[in-house]
């Protein structure tokens, strides 16, 4: 089914009108629209996660956790959540970015990486550094959206569904 046209419309062959509320446009155009969000942010995740991945890998594990950038930045959680947190933190998003690049399991991955996106917009206002401007603003939206619509016709989510 035609992900903009209703039910009604599908039995009486109607086209949604232009700019119709709840209209989505579909088709090629939209499919690459997602997957060029898709490996984006994916492709920004992953980068990201190596980097950290690599501190971990050469400078021992714990590197993250313990740096200046994650402890100075998560005072707002209790030092329980923070310190797994912080050990887990270049793992999953290494894993994450890699799965949305790939378009697998991409609904799960971009729910994760909004999530991580979040907590450090969390971290950054509250620490004063995230208003006027900072590229989460734009980041969490895109990850949220990616979350609701799937990762579109180019992935291996599709090619699994058949």
């Amino acid at each position: 089914m035609n992900r903009s046209v209703n039910p009604t419309q599908e039995r009486t062959g109607e086209k949604p009108a232009v700019g119709a509320v709840g209209a989505l446009p579909s088709g090629r155009w939209l499919d690459s629209l997602i997957l060029l969000n898709r490996l984006g942010l994916g492709w920004y995740v992953l980068g990201s996660g190596l980097l950290k991945v690599q501190r971990e890998l050469g400078s021992g594990l714990g590197a993250f956790v313990f740096g200046d950038g994650f402890q100075s930045r998560s005072a707002f959680l209790p030092e329980l959540l923070a310190v797994p947190m912080g050990y887990a933190w270049p793992w999953v998003e290494t894993a994450a970015g890699l799965l949305l690049v790939l378009g697998l399991f991409s609904r799960t991955a971009a729910a994760v990486i909004a999530w991580l996106l979040l907590s450090v917009s969390t971290a950054l206002l509250i620490a004063g550094e995230l208003l006027p401007l900072h590229y989460l603003m734009v980041f969490v939206p895109v990850a949220l959206l990616l979350c609701l619509i799937g990762p579109g016709r180019y992935s291996l989510d599709r090619l699994r569904r058949g």
